[in-house]
């Protein structure tokens, strides 16, 4: 796992990090991957750019304050561009590189970048996915916040060689390792944008399917209009917020889809965190 806010007990993970010395204010990423392996990398504190300390350092002396101004809401903007900043990493353990599986096919990505927290959750999200997108041979499919692209292969299997299946993710690293790992799908595209963007950018052709795992804050109204203006057959749609999944569901209702399955998993083992899955037909 690469995201520790959703932790899970893996063999080996911890260990020895008690142990030893750490940069103050830094965060380390421990992730075990598909072949077993820890990578445990330290990330430097992330530099605020508006008062020159890190990240963390900002955070602590602002706790307890009993001010809630113009002065601390650029205090929250700060600390959120310093945590999406560049920041050294030091590789302490293993490659830094991390190995991961889903049905049949290998990624290779930074052990820092996103993959989901729960080691089963790749390939069961990739199942339900194929399942319910169910997508013609020769059709055309939309992956939206398609990550490395998992289920972007999958889709790509469905359609073949005479369809299309068109990727969108805004991480370009995460871009660039999918088309590593997926090169031999040359109908598969990948494309480092921003959904909201990439949508009202593309030909009218409307697509037969529509896939979108979308970041907690969800698609939101002005991806789910554009895209039920588009009026694919079949939207599949994953949300790990049930707040903004509800309120995204209102939105397709809103738009004429309807929800034709629902499934819900505990993917996030000892926090009030669940995965919902919905498929979406007008």
């Amino acid at each position: 796992m690469a995201d520790l806010r959703c932790p899970q007990p893996m063999a080996g993970a911890l260990e020895g990090i008690a142990e030893r010395r750490w940069t103050p204010g830094a965060d380390l990423m421990v992730a075990v991957d598909g072949d077993g392996m820890r990578h445990l990398v330290e990330l430097a504190p992330a530099e605020d750019r508006h008062g020159g300390g890190s990240e963390r350092r900002e955070r602590g002396s602002g706790a307890g304050g009993s001010g809630r101004g113009k002065g601390d809401r650029r205090s929250t903007a700060a600390r959120r561009a310093a945590a999406h900043s560049a920041r050294t990493e030091r590789v302490v353990d293993g490659t830094g590189r991390a190995v991961q599986y889903v049905s049949g096919r290998r990624w290779e990505l930074s052990a820092t970048g996103f993959w989901q927290p729960h080691y089963g959750a790749a390939q069961c999200y990739s199942d339900v996915v194929a399942e319910w997108a169910d997508a013609a041979p020769g059709s055309l499919v939309w992956d939206l916040y398609c990550g490395v692209g998992v289920f972007a292969a999958r889709l790509a299997d469905q359609v073949g060689q005479t369809g299309a299946v068109h990727g969108v993710e805004f991480a370009r690293t995460a871009v660039a390792e999918g088309r590593a790992a997926l090169r031999d799908l040359p109908w598969l595209d990948l494309t480092a944008e921003r959904v909201e963007r990439w949508i009202v950018e593309q030909p009218e052709a409307a697509p037969d399917v529509v896939v979108l795992d979308p970041p907690r804050a969800g698609a939101g109204r002005d991806v789910i209009s554009a895209l039920s203006e588009r009026s694919p057959r079949r939207i599949v749609h994953i949300g790990c917020d049930p707040a903004s999944f509800a309120r995204d569901v209102g939105l397709y209702k809103a738009a004429g889809y309807h929800p034709v399955a629902l499934r819900v998993f505990d993917a996030f083992p000892g926090t009030h965190h669940v995965e919902c899955v919905a498929a979406f037909e007008r």
